[in-house]
């Protein structure tokens, strides 16, 4: 649900923001992250969650959980997982709309940051198709779904979100080994890391 209008609503959340808006290195992300169970990394998709979520699991050394491994969009598999003792990164672009009701104890949501130019050529490039179906879970039938996700999550959600958060700005991640450049990227598909 997304509020309408100028406020947030009657509800406001007890989650808080880590780090600067935006402008959060990995390693400032792995610094708060240490103090949690669960790790949810979401934003746009085409954002870098899946990347970010193998390196975070990495440095962690925690168990990297894919959305497809959840089933994309399924509640129940989320919610089994946030409650299990496991120390996981979960990779879920699928879940930005609904992360402000994520309210289970020792979670970090990361949001991840990338230009959106670079978002939209990314999805062009692997042929990605879900954009109106994505569009309505934001009330929207129209619009670039990664712009219309950053201004939810800034106007609305922030304010809402019942655990910690931190933003993640996908430029970091390139000094990491398990980067991998651009140029050898362009034939990459979709949650392919290597």
């Amino acid at each position: 649900m997304v509020a309408t209008g100028t406020s947030t609503g009657a509800h406001a959340g007890r989650g808080y923001g880590l780090g600067e808006p935006g402008r959060n290195s990995l390693a400032k992300v792995v610094e708060h992250a240490r103090g949690f169970r669960k790790i949810l990394v979401t934003g746009p998709q085409r954002s870098g969650t899946t990347i970010a979520s193998r390196i975070l699991a990495h440095e962690l050394r925690y168990r990297f959980v894919s959305e497809k491994d959840i089933k994309t969009h399924s509640l129940s598999r989320l919610h089994k997982r946030l409650f299990s003792w496991r120390r996981e990164v979960i990779q879920g672009p699928c879940f930005g709309s609904i992360c402000h009701y994520i309210d289970t104890p020792r979670t970090l949501i990361v949001f991840m940051r990338r230009d959106l130019s670079e978002i939209v050529q990314s999805e062009h490039r692997i042929g990605w198709s879900a954009q109106q179906w994505e569009l309505a879970n934001y009330f929207r039938d129209a619009g670039t779904i990664a712009a219309v996700r950053y201004e939810c999550w800034e106007k609305y959600q922030q304010g809402l979100m019942e655990v910690p958060w931190i933003e993640l700005a996908h430029a970091s991640l390139a000094p990491h080994r398990l980067w991998i450049d651009r140029e050898k990227r362009l034939h990459f598909k979709d949650h392919q890391t290597e």
